[in-house]
């Protein structure tokens, strides 16, 4: 493994460390007055106000590249995809379902991204990166039941469920298009960062406004305040540059396997913060699910057809 590749591999694992953390504010906010839309919308805001200093100059010289039309699309759909659909659905999701049922649908993110990769990109991976992932959903699977198979039969699902779904095919066409698309936009990886969030709050603000208007901003207190400097800044801003870092090294496919080790991470930080003591399941997934990652990432290079 070399240093750009050992660099994305440590990028992906914090990414996932953050979005574990994201995760379980995800779960509070559904018992608070933060709606969804407006979370996304001023997650975005203040991740876009934080990188706009030093972005802004940039962007405004590279206009003319990423002002065309054909470029503008495809912002829009990146935008649309990874920034608006998926993170809005994860927030909404969390006021209608449970989290072992959220974490069993990101389990579709890898599978998906593969899918999608290939239909789309003509990029299909080795028959070993499916046996890795087959691998890893299975050590994820353990995990989100805690160790009883049983669980998984006895799970209902509802439309926050549905949404997930949604989210998480939103999610893939992301990661599968943010490579060939983003070469196009002549901007440095944290300027196309910015631009994005740009593109999304364009999008979402008659929603936002809607939303605002029917049901108010959320309160300003010191929880909603901590909690939007974290999504603000480490989700929205540094998460995504070292998610983006990642897949412009490894591959969308393969940056994708990464999200295996998110419910890992969120069972040591809900330890950490909620002082909820780790099972032997937990290291027994967690095992599993290391030895699906490394089988897909050494053995399952990508072939195009």
């Amino acid at each position: 493994m070399n240093s750009k590749t050992s660099s994305a591999v440590a990028c992906l694992l914090l990414t996932n460390v953050i979005w574990a953390g994201n995760a379980l504010i995800a779960r509070h906010a559904g018992g608070s007055d933060m709606q969804p839309l407006s979370m996304n919308y001023l997650r975005w805001l203040i991740g876009a106000l934080v990188l706009l200093p030093f972005c802004g100059r940039e962007i405004w010289q590279q206009r003319k590249v990423w002002g065309q039309p054909a470029v503008l699309w495809r912002m829009a759909v990146l935008a649309s995809c990874g920034m608006v659909v998926y993170n809005t659905l994860l927030y909404a999701a969390a006021h209608y379902t449970t989290a072992i049922n959220i974490s069993l649908l990101n389990t579709c993110i890898p599978l998906a991204t593969f899918i999608t990769s290939g239909l789309i990109l003509k990029q299909w991976p080795k028959p070993a990166a499916w046996l890795g992932l087959l691998i890893a959903a299975t050590g994820l699977l353990y995990l989100i039941s805690a160790g009883q198979w049983q669980v998984l039969v006895s799970l209902s699902f509802n439309r926050g469920d549905l949404m997930m779904l949604i989210g998480v095919l939103a999610w893939a066409v992301y990661l599968v298009l943010f490579m060939p698309w983003g070469s196009r936009m002549g901007l440095s990886a944290m300027s196309m960062l910015n631009l994005l969030m740009w593109t999304a709050l364009f999008i979402m603000t008659p929603l936002f406004v809607l939303e605002v208007s029917r049901d108010g901003l959320p309160a300003m207190n010191q929880g909603n305040v901590l909690t939007f400097a974290y999504i603000g800044v480490l989700v929205s801003v540094l998460s995504y540059l070292a998610w983006n870092y990642g897949i412009a090294h490894i591959g969308a496919a393969k940056a994708s396997l990464s999200l295996y080790t998110m419910p890992v991470f969120a069972a040591i930080l809900s330890y950490l913060i909620l002082g909820e003591g780790l099972k032997a399941y937990h290291w027994i997934g967690g095992a599993i699910i290391v030895i699906g990652l490394v089988l897909a990432s050494v053995l399952g290079k990508q072939r195009t057809t």
